[in-house]
């Protein structure tokens, strides 16, 4: 958890978001108070409204800076020459994660009360990021790095499972006797990246239809 004594560092800005995402991810919106959140970022009530409007404006923008790291990672792992590089995708996926402990249990709790301050926005924002996905999906498919025929729904359903369910349950991970929870995540994200890059590789669809076509052309040839 983050100290008082840590959020000395930085603008009162920054320290305000520090001291929101630490005291939203452990504890229900309407337990916290602005007087704990301006003692712990050492600020004071009257810049909350300032810079924010309201405690609900700063849970909002903590929301929304946590989504545009994820975008910053899903953008940087794409290229118009390569298409989306599944690796490095997966591999900031767990950095983030890394560096965001908490993200998936507090992201859980405003999933769970459909009329709570954070879940409109929330729904707002997984729409934007996958109409970002679905867009560099569309790009990657027409630089025939992906392959045409993929379901982009089920695509982006597949994504979203693997980087964040793994996370979900990393405490039971970190405990089990049965898996070597050493690089789990590291070693998941390559996996991941793996299956992904082996069933929607444009070379192997190139592949097929090159196989298909040889196939028909002997059908043909036959009559």
């Amino acid at each position: 958890m983050t100290s008082t004594v840590d959020t000395l560092k930085g603008n009162p800005q920054s320290r305000l978001l520090d001291a929101a995402f630490d005291l939203f991810q452990n504890n229900e919106y309407n337990k916290v108070t602005t007087r704990q959140l301006a003692t712990k970022a050492s600020s004071s009530v009257g810049m909350i409204k300032y810079c924010f409007g309201s405690k609900q404006g700063l849970y909002e923008e903590v929301i929304r800076q946590q989504f545009n790291r994820l975008e910053k990672g899903l953008m940087s792992a794409y290229s118009k020459e390569q298409g989306l590089d599944f690796t490095k995708l997966f591999m900031n996926y767990a950095n983030f994660h890394q560096q965001n402990p908490n993200h998936c249990k507090f992201i859980m709790s405003i999933l769970s009360y459909k009329k709570g301050p954070g879940y409109e926005l929330l729904t707002i924002l997984l729409d934007r990021k996958w109409d970002l996905l679905k867009l560099l999906i569309e790009n990657s498919q027409k630089n025939n790095h992906i392959i045409k025929e993929l379901d982009v729904d089920a695509f982006r359903v597949a994504l979203t499972s693997l980087s964040i369910f793994p996370f979900l349950i990393k405490d039971a991970l970190n405990q089990s006797d049965s898996i070597n929870s050493e690089k789990i995540f590291e070693n998941l994200a390559i996996f991941s990246a793996a299956m992904f890059k082996g069933t929607l590789n444009c070379k192997d669809d190139l592949i097929l239809s090159t196989i298909e076509s040889k196939i028909d052309q002997k059908e043909l040839s036959s009559y």
